[in-house]
């Protein structure tokens, strides 16, 4: 006779998924974050107009950033991918 697995709750859910381990939910939860984040066109504040990376402006002298204020970015799009991936690895 066999019996009919019972899935319960949403780790039950993310183990029948293949999502068993936290890392694995970090992994999907960032991949997927990225691909909403890229949809909805948030990696422009990261790149100049010929595709060349924005550097920092915390990692600019205070006189360079003041005549190239458009040349720096507060943040860039590969970070927030990245920490909601760890957030969910840490959490979950």
């Amino acid at each position: 006779m066999s019996e009919e697995q019972v899935i319960t709750g949403w780790r039950g859910v993310c183990v029948e998924m293949g999502l068993g381990q936290p890392y694995q939910r970090g992994v999907c939860a960032g991949l997927l974050s990225g691909i909403v984040l890229y949809g909805l066109g948030f990696p422009k504040i990261s790149f100049t107009e010929d595709g060349s990376i924005k550097p920092p402006k915390f990692l600019q002298d205070h006189e360079s950033a003041a005549r190239e204020e458009e040349e720096g970015t507060n943040w860039h799009f590969i970070l927030t991918p990245a920490l909601i991936g760890l957030t969910v690895s840490l959490v979950t």
